[in-house]
């Protein structure tokens, strides 16, 4: 099907052009409320961009620290975050008004363009350029992968760099080089600064890639050199900000032990993660690979099967967790494709079969034909096609009569929602990136879990209050989250006489969401 001089370069081009109008197309049309963590990443890139653009009075020094710190409430490290403060000053600068939806579609296409041409060069290297275009084209095509190019999560940069740095290591050719070897180094870096589990994903195959190297290149002092200062670059860039934050390892530790699903998770959801219509071609030629593993490169083995069980194995579990997987998943099938006798005979039928359903997979979801289960947060799902939450309207509203309210005096303004749940994080950043005077303080956030004293849960401190009356906290079962909502309703029914209601928002459930202004705040100030 493929031929000699085929243009594979400029295909990938296409692939990756026509990804980033379907995302641009999806991002404009969809109305969705950006919450939990993904509202955090763009606050946080904000915030960054802020540091790093209009603060004149922080270093260097204090701006590039930043880079190596740790967010506090989840632990993560700012790489991505510091990739979205440059986007958001190039959109600034070029006076865009609504920011987000772009700044992710342009983050987002830069890792995408890594991962397709990176996969494109590790299918070339390990086999031909054929193997590696036809791999790019059914990663473009898994769900998750261009569902989750347009939210700000880490997992999809993290997959891009992880895939980045494979195709580096490759590139080294056993540390033969010196420029691949220090490249491998940085990229192994910014991947592990991008997420904290990046170091699952890359030890396997750098460990059996070293060890495989310094047996060939036995007495080799230069590539003994090159691969220490790979690792040495590894370490200085990926392990920084953690040996500064030993706390945070409290944080992983925790969050580890207070989820868990069925041993089996991760196989009984390969469906969700290849798509339904490549799963039933794919999953056949990656058995094929384990059935011929003697005569395969076993790279892919250490990058798939490794990281895949120690997961498993892990009671912490989300499909997401899994994505830098999905790349070794298409590897294999098109190095099996291309390297088995047996399909020698049928080998242009499977070639065409598996680039005939990636097309229809990547239609049939973008046009929401096809669908994931119902109820499912973009933030697990990412942006399969255009979604409109029922919600989103709310959000809107109430940011509405934020912003038509007229303030006094200087600095922010305090607002404090009461209720946690369909709203629950949509604000923050939207204030944030329309420079409106307001600072919102998730008192029920359950990400904090320090227990708040009566003066913080005090609704009197605030200057706004968002109530639903009925509105319940997100998990029911949690004690200290309905404890604290108890006693911010509590302030908020015996001081009345201190708020005027300034906006009524209706919900989807029936419910009104009342926006209070404190007077005597107001008037003090």
């Amino acid at each position: 099907m493929f031929k000699k001089k085929t243009p594979f370069f400029l295909l990938i081009l296409l692939i990756f052009s026509i990804q980033v109008f379907v995302s641009y197309r999806i991002l404009q049309r969809s109305q969705v409320n950006r919450i939990f963590d993904e509202s955090n990443r763009i606050l946080i890139g904000w915030d960054i961009h802020t540091l790093l653009f209009h603060n004149p009075r922080a270093c260097l020094a204090e701006k590039l620290d930043y880079l190596f710190s740790l967010d506090k409430s989840q632990g993560h490290p700012h790489f991505f975050e510091f990739a979205e403060a440059a986007c958001f000053e190039i959109l600034d600068a070029a006076g865009v008004g609504s920011m987000e939806d772009l700044m992710i579609l342009f983050v987002n296409a830069a890792f995408l363009l890594a991962l397709l041409l990176s996969v494109y060069g590790i299918g070339s290297l390990i086999h031909s350029r054929q193997a590696g275009f036809l791999a790019a084209l059914v990663v473009s095509a898994f769900p998750f992968i261009f569902s989750h190019s347009r939210v700000a999560m880490l997992d999809f940069p993290l997959t891009s760099l992880i895939t980045l740095s494979f195709f580096l290591l490759l590139k080294t050719d056993r540390f033969a080089s010196f420029l691949y070897s220090v490249l491998t180094g940085v990229a192994f870096g910014l991947a592990q600064i991008t997420k904290e589990t990046a170091v699952i994903f890359i030890l396997p195959p750098l460990i059996y890639y070293s060890v495989k190297s310094c047996v060939t290149q036995a007495g080799r002092k230069k590539n003994l050199f090159n691969l220490l200062a790979a690792l040495a670059l590894f370490a200085l860039i990926g392990a920084t900000p953690y040996l500064r934050n030993l706390h945070v390892f409290k944080r992983y530790l925790y969050v580890t032990c207070q989820m868990g699903t069925g041993v089996t998770y991760y196989l009984e959801k390969t469906a969700d993660l290849a798509g339904p219509l490549l799963l039933p071609l794919l999953l056949p030629l990656c058995l094929l690979y384990l059935f011929n593993f003697r005569r395969r490169k076993k790279f892919f083995f250490f990058w798939f099967i490794i990281p895949l069980i120690l997961f498993q194995l892990s009671p912490h579990r989300h499909l997401r967790f899994i994505f830098p997987l999905m790349p070794a998943f298409a590897l294999i099938a098109a190095q099996e494709i291309f390297s088995n006798d047996r399909l020698k005979k049928i080998r242009k039928a499977c070639v065409f079969f598996l680039v005939f359903f990636s097309v229809l997979q990547y239609v049939l979801f973008n046009c929401g034909i096809v669908k994931y289960l119902p109820g499912e947060y973009s933030i697990v799902r990412g942006i399969p096609a255009i979604q409109k939450d029922n919600y989103a309207p709310v959000a809107s509203a109430i940011f509405a009569v934020f912003k038509n309210e007229k303030t006094s005096g200087t600095g922010e303004k305090v607002v404090i929602p009461t209720f946690v749940g369909e709203t629950f994080c949509p604000f923050a950043y939207k204030f944030q990136l329309s420079r409106m005077p307001f600072a919102v303080y998730y008192t029920l956030d359950l990400s904090d879990e320090r227990e708040f004293s009566s003066d913080e849960m005090n609704c009197l401190q605030a200057d706004y209050l968002i109530d639903k009356p009925d509105g319940q906290q997100w998990l029911e079962d949690d004690d200290r989250v309905a404890e604290r909502q108890k006693r911010l309703k509590a302030c908020l029914a015996e001081n009345k006489a201190s708020f005027k209601v300034i906006g009524e928002v209706p919900t989807p459930d029936g419910a009104t969401i009342y926006i209070y202004k404190n007077i005597k705040r107001q008037c003090s100030t």
